[in-house]
């Protein structure tokens, strides 16, 4: 509804625990080039007194690149034309629907570019219920029958190894085994320390 309404020539989103640094905008329009599908930035992390810098890189995001990984995060800066052609957001999908829409935006218009300066501050909420973590999961199914024949063998395995730690919290090795191959084989070890190693530490 926000989007129809809208009468400017950008949309620029921000959920409403989130905040924009004071020259988001003046950089987005500064940089502007139509050449590009959207542009992003580089993000600042924070929950409770802890924060990170996230994405801090200029990066030029094709389609491959974001099926590997969602490279954008959740926010973008867009001609609202190419928004609304590209038919907004999908609300089919209970979650992914940012993951989803840069995919069809940049299968549709190119390349999209990442500022390097973070723009945008995101605020971790703690949403650990299992209402929320059964949502995600549908939504992660969704997304991957959705987007899978645009995946390469490598991409799916890397999707089904990220839904598996959603569905069971770890990766196990019965997943180590199914999904492994020489191009996704650092990623699984990442995901294997995180998810894994990392836990028995903790006391």
């Amino acid at each position: 509804l926000g989007i129809n309404a809208a009468k400017g020539l950008y949309i620029a989103g921000l959920d409403d625990d989130d905040e924009f640094s004071p020259d988001r905008i003046f950089e987005f329009t500064r940089h502007y080039n139509p050449e590009f599908s959207f542009f992003c930035s580089g993000y600042i992390y924070r929950q409770n007194s802890f924060q990170k810098r996230v994405n801090c890189t200029r990066k030029d995001i094709s389609l491959n690149d974001l099926l590997n990984k969602n490279h954008v995060s959740n926010q973008i800066f867009i001609d609202r034309s190419r928004l609304i052609e590209c038919g907004g957001f999908d609300e089919s999908l209970p979650a992914f629907q940012d993951y989803d829409l840069w995919v069809r935006l940049i299968e549709q218009y190119g390349t999209a570019r990442r500022l390097a300066k973070p723009l945008y501050v995101y605020h971790f909420q703690s949403t650990n219920s299992i209402t929320v973590s059964q949502v995600r999961i549908i939504g992660a199914i969704r997304f991957y029958r959705k987007h899978k024949e645009l995946m390469s063998k490598s991409q799916q395995n890397n999707f089904l190894v990220k839904l598996s730690l959603m569905r069971e919290g770890r990766l196990t090795f019965r997943n180590l085994r199914r999904y492994w191959s020489f191009r996704n084989l650092s990623s699984l070890f990442k995901y294997f320390v995180n998810y894994n190693l990392r836990k028995r530490t903790v006391v």
